[in-house]
């Protein structure tokens, strides 16, 4: 499983998949699926979908290794013995890696007692869940990604909900394409399926048709959004998680303004020093930070000298916030948490000028909240200093 990870990182950093296609076709790919019957369709959709933005080459490597694995991970689970039930919980929290911050507070007060799971926790099917998977095993027999990807996820949950029998599982999962069908799954063990939003979003297929029992999102903005790709309507609900508290009022402002990079090539980053060291030229202070999941951080940190390069393992992001005056990005979920605090927020137009033209077509939820623009912002505010 680690490894389809793996391989779907690499290609989604190749082909950038959030700019790839542009709208006008996706929005035709979804046209030519159409609404979906059930909450299964609405995960081969969605699959189908995601297939279409990485390529042929892709979907045709996932399935020739999927129709390996799925035999080898089929006969694994049959010979396994079903998990006793060991202990009774409110909810399970399996953010996969993420911090519990990004849950919405009300979820806590609904759900007093949770565990937070952080590892995946395998386990065979009961006599529902094979029932369940081979419904979708007759509808798409040759589907062996689909088919293989619903099973690992299917035998996740089982080992969780059977261990710790709760009433809801929460995740942050919109972007997985088993997702809509988990959330039946979920139903013939009595468990609600809750999803949270966890980060920022833009007009992409790989997110679409997106059907949990409850989604958690930001702003009403994402929830129209996710409906504009086919999701559920009905399943929103808008409410910001603990991450966008900051305290702005106790917090000394050490940067004029703090750059927060994502995973930027060479020459983009080069267009961002710049930028930066014109700022800094001007007697202001810069901080940059770096992105944690950055796969060339060291390499990063080597371009940056000069800089103040913030630790992303000891500053928090919500301090980071609180102790400057701009955030700057293009695109990014800090920016989101500056706005709901009334940060000041400019938005990177410069160092990608192509990718900031697609922004406004890709739904760009900050576009809306009248941001300052980094072109305007060196001129007017930086200039003049």
């Amino acid at each position: 499983m680690k490894f389809f990870y793996y391989l779907m990182g690499v290609i989604a950093k190749k082909r950038n998949i959030l700019f790839v296609m542009p709208v006008k076709e996706q929005k035709e790919i979804l046209d030519g699926y159409g609404s979906a019957k059930d909450t299964i369709e609405r995960a081969y959709y969605q699959y189908k979908c995601q297939m279409r933005l990485y390529g042929r080459v892709s979907w045709f490597i996932f399935n020739f290794c999927s129709m390996f694995g799925l035999i080898v991970f089929y006969l694994f689970l049959k010979c396994q013995k079903k998990n006793i039930k060991k202990s009774s919980v409110d909810a399970i929290l399996f953010l996969e890696g993420k911090e519990e911050t990004i849950v919405p507070g009300s979820l806590f007060k609904e759900f007093r007692k949770r565990i937070n799971i952080k590892d995946s926790r395998i386990s065979a099917l009961d006599k529902k869940g094979w029932k369940f998977y081979k419904i979708i095993w007759k509808r798409y027999p040759f589907s062996f990604y689909f088919l293989f990807k619903m099973l690992i996820k299917m035998s996740i949950y089982s080992g969780l909900t059977s261990r710790y029998n709760s009433k809801a599982l929460i995740v942050c999962a919109e972007y997985s394409f088993v997702s809509p069908a988990m959330t039946a799954f979920c139903k013939i063990n009595g468990v609600e399926f809750i999803n949270v939003m966890h980060g920022e979003k833009l007009f992409c297929i790989r997110d679409a048709y997106a059907n949990f029992d409850r989604f958690y999102v930001w702003d009403k903005e994402y929830a129209d959004l996710f409906i504009s790709l086919n999701a559920r309507p009905e399943q929103f609900i808008v409410e910001c998680p603990a991450m966008f508290r900051i305290d702005r009022e106790n917090s000394e402002i050490k940067h004029f303004c703090t750059y927060y990079l994502a995973d930027e090539s060479d020459e983009e980053l080069i267009n961002i020093i710049k930028c930066l060291r014109f700022i800094k030229s001007k007697g202001k202070s810069v901080a940059v930070r770096v992105h944690p999941r950055s796969v060339n951080s060291k390499h990063v940190q080597e371009l940056l000298k000069g800089f103040v390069i913030e630790d992303n393992n000891n500053v928090p992001i919500e301090q980071s916030l609180a102790s400057t005056e701009y955030a700057i990005s293009l695109y990014s979920t800090v920016l989101a948490q500056a706005a709901q605090n009334r940060i000041k927020v400019v938005i990177d137009n410069v160092s990608k000028p192509k990718k900031y033209l697609q922004l406004e077509e890709l739904g760009y939820v900050m576009l809306k909240k009248k941001p300052i623009l980094l072109s305007d912002f060196l001129k007017e505010r930086v200039v003049s200093l």
